[in-house]
């Protein structure tokens, strides 16, 4: 019974070691394996270790507008810069489309993060917050810069 309850702790204290590395997105996420790679002896025993997480891909879609007495219109072939809310490092930077809309696709792990214009003419952010891998609808209104 002793060496039951030592093989008991040495087990369980495994599983704590090799915990996930990141957040979760889903608890399915979890269960079906999508973010997980479990070791090879884990199909038998009834713990499954973690050995390490698997990267997924964030998408992120959205469209960027300018906004002049009143009236909207896209903003085309524009850059626009991501980066960590509490972080002024670019991540990744991409230009809008025809129609004024752009999809940053990485692995960016849940969080809030903003989105600049970069661009001579025109200023703008807008924020986000990243807790699932599909993050739609981003609208990130544009001004003219101020004539000097």
């Amino acid at each position: 019974m002793k060496y039951l309850i030592i093989a008991l702790f040495f087990a369980l204290s495994s599983c704590i070691v090799y915990g996930p590395k990141t957040e979760n997105k889903t608890p399915l996420s979890t269960l079906n394996g999508e973010n997980y790679e479990t070791s090879p002896l884990g199909a038998n025993n009834v713990l499954v270790p973690v050995i390490k997480t698997k990267d997924r891909e964030t998408q992120i879609q959205g469209r960027l507008m300018f906004s002049e007495n009143g009236i909207q219109l896209p903003l085309r072939f524009v850059k626009i810069a991501m980066s960590a809310a509490d972080s002024s490092q670019v991540l990744q930077e991409i230009a809008t489309d025809s129609d004024g809309q752009f999809i940053l696709r990485g692995v960016f792990r849940n969080g809030d993060y903003v989105l600049r214009v970069v661009s001579k003419k025109y200023i703008g952010e807008g924020t986000i917050t990243i807790k699932d891998y599909q993050v739609a609808d981003v609208l990130i209104i544009a001004n003219s810069l101020p004539q000097k």
